[in-house]
């Protein structure tokens, strides 16, 4: 009887190792591989969001009519609960559905502006300092002529992944 009491504290400790080290691998490869598909998803969308607008914001851009592109980007932000910015390419922002633009910085440094008016559809997720939370942002350039007329770009917060994230871990720890 002493023999298998030794044998199995032995055996024990390896094997609760081994499981505890599964089960981080699992939530931590579940979490990586939900929020990868998130934020493609919402990537997606926020660049289908651009395409409804962009036609009524490249008529507006020659000549500019910064007032009613900024009617725009209010009205359609409100209804598809999206925010939506208009750049220009010195990084002037002439139309957002949030805030009032010429209160707001350049925006030509933020990275995925900088890649919109480079000529590529670009997107980035980080902390918005003008409204407080971790946002995604997707931005298009709207190109005339083979040159970069303005920037549209869209976003939406991701706070809700991190709280989804943090369920799923419980979940799966469980």
């Amino acid at each position: 009887m002493k023999r298998r009491r030794r044998l199995i504290g032995q055996l024990y400790p390896p094997y609760l190792i081994i499981t505890i080290l599964s089960v981080v691998a699992v939530t931590w490869y579940a979490s990586d591989s939900l929020a990868r598909f998130y934020l493609d998803q919402t990537a997606k969308d926020l660049e289908a969001r651009v395409y409804l607008v962009k036609k009524q914001i490249a008529g507006l851009l020659d000549p500019l009519d910064s007032v009613a592109v900024d009617v725009i980007c209010k009205e359609t932000g409100k209804a598809s609960a999206t925010r939506i910015t208009v750049i220009l390419p010195d990084g002037k922002v002439i139309g957002d559905s949030r805030e009032t633009p010429r209160f707001m910085d350049n925006h030509a440094e933020r990275e995925e502006v900088a890649g919109a008016l480079a000529g590529a559809v670009s997107r980035s997720v980080r902390f918005s300092g003008t409204l407080h939370q971790k946002m995604m942002y997707v931005a298009v350039p709207l190109i005339e002529d083979q040159r970069v007329e303005a920037v549209l770009r869209t976003a939406v917060s991701v706070a809700s992944l991190d709280q989804t994230l943090h369920s799923v871990q419980l979940q799966i720890a469980f």
